[in-house]
């Protein structure tokens, strides 16, 4: 985790992820569609952000 992201509360440090993941899915280079996690389904240890969440290969979803 980067110092700015240890100065962040668990909100902003969640919608940081979640950002990144629209970020990623809108990209035509990044192969995967992922899931936007549920709060529930995230943790934190050890300075590093954990999400649980079902991602897919772009190719078999744009059939």
């Amino acid at each position: 985790m980067t110092d700015e992201g240890k100065g962040m509360d668990v909100a902003e440090l969640f919608g940081e992820l979640t950002r990144t993941i629209s970020e990623l899915n809108s990209r035509d280079d990044y192969p995967y569609v992922i899931m936007q996690p549920r709060l529930q389904d995230v943790s934190m240890a050890d300075g590093r952000l954990t999400a649980v969440t079902p991602m897919a290969d772009k190719k078999d979803l744009r059939r």
